[in-house]
């Protein structure tokens, strides 16, 4: 997936960002390339309790 696009595409950011297309499973670089990270999160599924 691309994110923004450039002058030359129509649009008005000077870079775009392309999100995926990794060819094997995160960190498994001995089977081939990984583009670098764009995003990173951290999920909670659930609520502590209150003190």
């Amino acid at each position: 997936m691309k994110i923004g696009a450039t002058k030359s595409e129509g649009g008005s950011r000077s870079y775009s960002t392309t999100v995926g297309g990794a060819g094997t499973l995160p960190f498994y670089t001995f089977e081939g390339l990984n583009p670098p990270p764009v995003l990173a999160l951290e999920v909670y599924d659930y609520l502590d309790s209150p003190p």
